[in-house]
């Protein structure tokens, strides 16, 4: 076991090689920083935890643009109780077999560009343990945001209280294989299964089911392009709305650079 009473960052000329079995224990606040190479190793038989101490949640692990291109891998590894699962400003690691489970504000978050690859990646309960939040941003279990573009290839999100996928700021990237289930609470904003804002994503092989709101579509900054594809969606019982597509200001309906586009859409069972 490792225990972690203060931050740990990986420097830009080192790597961090933590074997499979390790369980790293993380106190209250504690972030571990990426500037060069992390590498987990962990397996199905023997996965990598990072879990709390008892006395508040951590703060998961962030990459920092240095690490960009330094081969960075986590695989089978279990992030617990954090704020943060993994933080990625403008780099790319390649994440297979994640679990992040109870992150309270968001289980993976992009930003700067950040292009990692995502394979059979799983987030559950994200901001569950919210009872009065002050500020919007909780809940959500994987971010793309500030011209972010990952690769995703299999992903599960259950039980997010305001997001399963939340796109904004001119991201896009490819999303395969997902399934959203469970996404309600939110009282802040709007939840949806998956969110899609000043974005050009292609998400396709998609099933939301019982999220307040399954794709919710929206164009909110006029000097950027809303288009997102998708293909192969299948949402069930939202509570509200199947797919909603819209331009924030009402008033430039003349002026509407969005284009969704629905292939092979199925919509059953809403309300």
């Amino acid at each position: 076991e490792v225990v972690l009473n203060n931050h740990h960052t990986v420097s830009v000329t080192d790597e961090l090689i933590i074997s499979a079995c390790t369980n790293v224990t993380m106190s209250n606040g504690v972030r571990i920083f990426v500037e060069g190479r992390i590498t987990v190793e962990g397996t199905s038989n023997c996965p990598v935890y990072f879990d709390y101490a008892g006395g508040g949640d951590h703060m998961g692990i962030q990459f920092n643009s240095t690490s960009n291109g330094r081969g960075s891998r986590i695989d089978n590894a279990s992030i617990i109780h954090s704020t943060y699962g993994l933080t990625i400003y403008g780099s790319d690691p390649y994440l297979a077999n994640v679990t992040i489970w109870n992150a309270d504000d968001v289980g993976v978050d992009m930003f700067n560009s950040a292009t990692p690859t995502i394979r059979d990646m799983v987030i559950d309960e994200a901001g569950q343990d919210w009872n009065f939040p002050t500020y919007w941003r909780y809940g959500i279990g994987l971010s793309i945001g500030a011209g972010s573009a990952p690769n995703i290839d299999g992903l599960t999100i259950s039980d997010a209280v305001t997001r399963g996928v939340n796109l904004w700021g001119n991201s896009g990237g490819l999303l395969r294989n997902i399934t959203i289930s469970n996404i309600t609470g939110a009282t802040l904003s709007v939840p949806a299964g998956i969110w899609v804002e000043d974005s050009i994503p292609l998400i396709t092989d998609v099933n939301i089911n019982r999220a307040d709101n399954g794709v919710f579509v929206r164009h909110q900054t006029p000097s950027w392009i809303t288009r997102p594809s998708f293909s192969n969606l299948i949402i069930e019982n939202s509570q509200y709305r199947g797919v909603m597509v819209e331009q924030y200001n009402h008033s430039q309906y003349f002026n509407l650079p969005t284009n969704a586009i629905f292939n092979n859409l199925e919509i059953r069972g809403t309300g």
